[in-house]
């Protein structure tokens, strides 16, 4: 269904005004309650300090201030030999009687972080029940921007949370990162929500995370840097996500945009003037909260109305909930009771993955959702079990090398050993450990990726076809599936507009423009789209046109960018089969009018050896590396278009003849790997000098055939072509085991090279052969060039 514009939608305006009127009031408020806090700051220099606190909970109970409860952050500080604990009865502090637990709580909260204080408790004994008095000697700390000071559940619950949300907002991240470079203009509101949502909740479990490696719990600069940049962060965050909602003319966002600028830059202009502490600080916590809340609850109410007048039960009951959840929040931060409001910041944490989720939920089912997971779950493993052995490997040096001075580079040696025999033992039991782990999704890719292997095998283009169909019905399980070749009488007045668009753009037409915003000529879109199907792929067979593959919907879900490589790669198999078969029909038809010299140049040219190891090593990396036999497969390819292009010329220019070479030397480097090293100099004075076809490239194979592929050590190819007294000069040389006289005298090849250098000069000698005792130097030389 086309989406229609919601500034022409009658409910849009009745959204907006009572939102923004809610916006004024709360801002109206927050403003004069500001603006007092601020004059007070200017009259006292108090309000300009950070709040402290001693990270206990009191509570008033049988006329005593008792901890009710202590900081989970706390029991992470290994320096702390003696801390408060749940039960204790607070005395006196600084040797003055204190009853009330709002007493205790304000001295705390007034003294900056670093103020020394003594607490005398009245403790029981867990083992013997006992009570005894006790003085503790504590360092006041700070409090926690945008954090739980009393509830600790909520601060445990909130390191958990933001882990998750932050490992799901860089997988959301990854896997629209294609769409996002593709079409940037279109989706930049998408992208700002996702990158915005992703630091937001990496800032909160950084903050986490450093507040528990801290050891020092009194400097307060980092949790200054994080209470200026998350509030300035949550500002933008809720901006631009109403901005993504609103599909109208922006005009009416500008009060939004106003607030929102104006209060990130008085946050960052009171935090660096100094005066954004104290007092002062739980109200801008406040009011960045409630200006969140109020454009999230804003922003639900436009996705239930965003394509029609009558919502979705789904969508009523989603946006009913962030509604509720958004109420609730929201009046929690009004309360005056301090765990009210840190209930409303724990509602408030949860409800930032929804603009994220929401946001990104159109978009994911057309990413590499499969791919991009499983990668990210293979590394949070690698970096559970990496965490795991560190913790092992230093629990075992306490107890063995507790003070040995190369302790710590001990520590890393062994880890990265450890790793490194994890990695070795993973790799030799890869199969066994995904049989475990596979799911029948991935079997079926897997199925369907060794069918794509197996192409080659085919020997006729109609069961090639039959198959191909049967394939991707089984693996999209899609009904409506056709494969015409040019033959066919269906594709007569179709075919060759859809297949000319396609071929020149390079592109695969969608039905969906998510997947490929590629469209044809108005008519011709209106034909595609009536057609039923929702992709479109050319297929060719050098470079010229020879089928077209059309799929239908699939039953479950959608098409994705995964599932449009998969049938990239399966055409360019298809594509190279069938340029196969063009040969071998061509080589029959040669046979059967009794060619026999172009038949004989034909078998040169394309050497049967040379097809047969490319396709077996393209079989090979299909499973293990797709990008490369993708490139091996066009530069494959290459080589079959050059062939039937020159296969009737006599002469070539070296330019032609060395990019032939070239890539026949790249397929064979994919091939052995290292174990080849190619070295071409040619001189430009040559470049443009005419010999005959194929002579340099099968000398280039047979050096490959008879000395590298015969020797161990590491291979070099070299070619040197040059002018020498008005000849041209091309040296090949390798450092296989030599050749010998008698291959020279019965190999057809190099008899056939000969032969055409012969007739066509009128001269002999023209190819040299020398044994240099360490591998093979050829000299051909071309005549009055």
């Amino acid at each position: 269904m086309t989406q229609l514009p919601l500034s022409t939608h009658r409910f849009s305006p009745l959204i907006l005004i009572p939102f923004y009127g809610m916006l004024l009031a709360l801002g109206w408020g927050m403003y004069l309650q500001l603006s007092s806090l601020l004059f007070l700051a200017e009259e006292n220099s108090a309000f300009e300090r950070i709040q402290g606190q001693d990270w206990v909970v009191w509570a008033d109970q049988d006329g005593h201030a008792v901890a009710q409860a202590v900081h989970p952050l706390l029991n992470y500080k290994a320096f702390l030999t003696d801390n408060f604990q749940e039960g204790d009865k607070l005395l006196k502090i600084n040797y003055h009687e204190v009853y009330k637990a709002e007493v205790a709580d304000n001295i705390s909260c007034a003294a900056p972080p670093g103020k020394t204080f003594i607490y005398q408790l009245e403790r029981s004994s867990s083992s013997t029940g006992l009570t005894a008095r006790t003085n503790l000697q504590w360092v006041n700390g700070y409090r926690l921007s945008y954090h739980f000071n009393e509830m600790g559940w909520g601060w445990r619950l909130s390191l958990w949370l933001s882990a998750l949300g932050t490992f799901v907002a860089f997988v959301v991240l990854l896997i629209l990162l294609p769409f996002l470079r593709k079409n940037s203009k279109a989706l930049g509101s998408l992208g700002l929500v996702v990158v915005l949502g992703l630091l937001l909740l990496g800032f909160i479990l950084g903050h986490a995370l450093y507040l528990i490696v801290e050891s020092n719990l009194v400097n307060a600069a980092f949790e200054k840097f994080f209470f200026a940049v998350f509030s300035s962060l949550t500002l933008a965050y809720a901006m631009v996500f109403l901005a993504f909602r609103w599909q109208g003319s922006k005009l009416w966002l500008l009060p939004s945009f106003a607030m929102g600028i104006g209060g990130i830059a008085a946050i960052l202009l009171l935090s660096l003037q100094g005066r954004a502490w104290g007092s002062l600080q739980p109200w801008i916590e406040r009011a960045v909260l409630l200006f969140f809340l109020t454009h999230l609850l804003a922003a639900a109410l436009l996705w239930v109305w965003a394509k029609d007048r009558r919502p979705s039960t789904r969508r009523l009951l989603v946006s009913g909930f962030i509604v509720i959840l958004c109420l609730l929040a929201i009046s929690g931060l009004f309360s005056a009771s301090i765990h009210l409001q840190e209930y409303a910041l724990f509602l408030t944490q949860i409800l930032l993955f929804f603009p994220l989720i929401n946001a990104a939920y159109s978009q994911l089912p057309f990413g590499k959702v499969n791919v991009v997971m499983t990668r990210s779950l293979q590394y949070l493993i690698f970096v559970a079990a990496s965490l795991f052995l560190y913790v092992a490997i230093r629990t075992l040096f306490d107890w063995l090398l507790p003070t040995n001075p190369y302790r710590a580079w001990l520590e890393i040696i062994s880890l990265l050993l450890l790793l490194l025999a994890l990695r070795a033992v993973y790799l030799a039991n890869e199969n066994r450990f995904a049989a475990y782990i596979t799911t029948s999704q991935q079997q079926k890719l897997e199925q369907f990726r060794t069918f794509v292997a197996s192409i080659p095998q085919y020997t006729s283009s109609d069961k090639l076809r039959e198959m191909v169909t049967t394939q991707l019905q089984k693996y999209f399980e899609t009904e409506e599936m056709q494969l015409w070749w040019v033959s066919d009488p269906q594709l007569e007045e179709d075919f060759p507009a859809f297949y000319k668009s396609l071929e020149e753009a390079t592109v695969i037409w969608s039905r969906n423009k998510e997947l490929s915003d590629f469209q044809f000529s108005p008519n011709e879109e209106v034909k595609a789209m009536a057609l039923g199907y929702s992709l479109i792929a050319p297929v060719s067979v050098n470079e010229q046109q020879y089928g077209l593959l059309l799929m239908g919907r699939k039953k479950r879900r959608v098409y994705n960018l995964s599932d449009l490589e998969l049938i990239a790669q399966l055409i360019q198999q298809m594509q190279l089969s069938l340029n196969v078969l063009q040969l071998l029909q061509r080589e029959r038809e040669l046979v059967e009018t009794t060619y026999e010299a172009n038949l004989t140049a034909l078998r040169s040219q394309i050497n049967p050896h040379f097809l047969f190891n490319t396709l077996n090593t393209i079989s090979s990396l299909i499973h293990d590396s797709p990008d490369l036999a993708e490139e091996a497969i066009e530069k494959l390819a290459f080589i079959f278009r050059y062939t039937l292009r020159h296969s009737s010329q006599k002469l070539v220019s070296m330019e032609d003849e060395i990019s032939l070479v070239s890539t026949y030397l790249e397929i064979e480097k994919i091939r052995f790997g290292e174990r080849l090293r190619v070295q071409i100099e040619i001189e430009p004075e040559v470049r443009e000098c005419m010999l005959p076809a194929f002579v340099v490239q099968t000398l280039i194979e047979n050096c490959i055939k008879h000395g590298i592929a015969k020797i161990i050590k590491k291979g070099i190819v070299s070619i040197d072509a040059y002018l020498e007294e008005g000849d041209m000069i091309c040296e090949i040389y390798d450092n296989g085991p030599g050749i010998e006289s008698e291959r020279i005298e019965k190999g057809t090849g190099l008899n056939n090279i000969l032969s055409r250098l012969e007739k066509t000069y009128n001269e002999k000698d023209l190819l040299q052969f020398e044994n240099t005792g360490e591998g093979t130097l050829v000299r051909l030389k071309i005549p009055g060039v």
